[in-house]
């Protein structure tokens, strides 16, 4: 699954020792518009592949709609710079 006109950016990473990488993400996304928040998961898991998501320890999410995220950017940290 690919998820097209969204932003997708690194808050924070940890790397655990022998048992993977830890991240929190922030996807901002048109298609995530009327759809539950589990669902929203499931889709940016498919986008980031198997492959990718063998490799994670830990994946934190924030998929957000961009008026959404408009509302709640303010509640990231001060060093949060979006990808596009």
């Amino acid at each position: 699954m690919l998820l097209f006109g969204c932003h997708f950016s690194f808050i924070s990473q940890a790397l655990l020792v022998h048992t993977g990488a830890k991240f929190e993400v922030v996807v901002v996304s048109t298609q995530f518009d009327g759809v539950a928040l589990v669902d929203r998961s499931r889709m940016v898991h498919d986008a980031l592949g198997a492959d990718v998501m063998g490799k994670i320890h830990a994946l934190s999410i924030k998929a957000w709609t961009p008026a959404q995220y408009e509302t709640k950017k303010s509640s990231l940290p001060a060093n949060y710079k979006p990808a596009q």
